[in-house]
This record gives structure tokens, sequence and C-alpha cells, in this order.
């Protein structure tokens, strides 16, 4: 989930703001929810919804924070899709350091025969909670054996 850093104060045409306390009759939006504001009025906002907003209601978003993502909800939603995954005690540990360095050593299989690769083109997708990708191009080291 990703986590804002927030202020407490009017927002301006153009920000983000967060709904942090939501009056008890409006329904049109919810605590959590973010909209950029289009229009500034004494004591409230307009959102990109059309949506009035009281200030009081929001939070000014002045910085985002998307956390890593779970490699168990990246297998998690790889097998969901069908890909069948073998694991093992692989011990394999990422750091903020291993910039160009990482090695991922596994092999595909279809119906128990290795799934060759010379077709394709190499790419690692990290799935986050909050619905985002980080897609990056990768090397194939032995395309012929999967």
């Amino acid at each position: 989930m990703t986590k804002y850093k927030t202020e407490k104060r009017k927002a301006n045409v153009g920000e983000r703001i967060l709904i942090t306390d939501k009056h008890v009759n409006e329904t049109r939006y919810k605590n959590g929810d973010v909209f950029e504001v289009t229009q500034r009025k004494r004591g409230y906002v307009w959102s990109e919804m059309a949506v009035n907003i009281l200030d009081y209601e929001y939070e000014v978003i002045v910085g985002v924070q998307t956390p890593a993502p779970n490699i168990l909800e990246v297998f998690y939603v790889l097998l969901r899709k069908g890909i069948h995954l073998s694991f093992y005690d692989s011990k394999i540990v990422f750091s903020t350091q291993d910039i160009g360095t990482a090695r991922l050593i596994f092999k595909l299989h279809k119906d128990g025969m290795p799934l060759p690769l010379s077709a394709v083109e190499g790419k690692l997708v990290l799935l986050f909670s909050n619905g985002s990708k980080h897609i990056r191009n990768i090397t194939l080291s032995t395309r012929s054996k999967g």
C-alpha cells in the first residue's frame, strides 16, 4: 500500500490531497481517497471529480513512499496466472547495493520439459501491492534450456 507524507494545511490548485477526516454525511468519497485540487474556495476545495471537499477533511500530500514489493505477492500473482514455479531454498537476498549485479537463476518447464526461450525478450516485472509495477529488461543466459 502506498504511504503518503502529508501536511495539515490548506491546499493550492494542482496539489494532491488525502482524505483523512471525511464528513459524517459525505458519501461521494471515503477516508484514504486521493484527489487533485482544481479550485480553491473559502473553506473548501474542488477536486477533479467536481466534488467540493471541506478544508478540515483532508491533508496535503507532500511526498509518496511506495514500499518494496513482497516477493511472495509476486509469486502469488504468477501462480494465479498459471505459471508454475518450483520453490527451493535459494538464499536469494536483494539489496540496494546490488545495482546491475543481481542474478536470478531458475528454469522454466512446460509439460515437464524445458521451455526454450530463444524467441522471447527477457523482462523482470515487479508488481507492487498498490497496483503499480516496475519492468526491467533482463539478459537470458541459456535461452535454449529454458
